[in-house]
């Protein structure tokens, strides 16, 4: 069976990181394992994310002190994870239910290494973003 890592960095997102988090219990295919990485946040994010993971035994939480930036926040996050799959999710996005279903459903195929997907954009923004079309390496020689 296929195991599936979502890996969220957070660099001060408390105010969003607990609907990303939610977002992905929301998952028709959930995931096995979160990896939530606190790159040294100085509001409160971390107290959110303990919150969140303390009622759990499927979340590894890391933290930096001092911040190193979100490359070496994913960097750790995928050294801690375990999963075949692994996903990464922004503090301050969220995932649409069926996410993680569908990617894996794509995955499934082994000529397939990585999916890209629509995107919702909110906030200041309010509109869909389509996906990229098929990256080869026919298509980037």
């Amino acid at each position: 069976m296929t195991r599936i890592s979502a890996i969220v960095p957070c660099h001060d997102y408390g105010r969003y990181v607990g609907e990303a988090l939610d977002s992905l219990d929301a998952q028709t295919r959930r995931p096995d394992e979160i990896v939530v990485v606190d790159d040294g946040s100085t509001d409160d994010s971390l107290a959110v994310i303990r919150a969140w993971a303390g009622r759990r035994t499927d979340v590894t939480v890391l933290t930096r002190t001092p911040a190193t930036g979100v490359v070496q926040a994913v960097f750790d996050g995928v050294a801690a994870s375990t999963g075949d799959l692994l996903v990464f999710l922004s503090a301050d996005d969220r995932f649409s239910p069926t996410y993680l279903e569908a990617s894996e459903r794509v995955l499934d195929d082994p000529g397939v290494s990585f999916t890209w997907t629509a995107t919702h954009q909110f906030g200041a923004y309010d509109r869909w973003r389509p996906a990229v079309p098929a990256v080869t390496r026919a298509s980037i020689a």
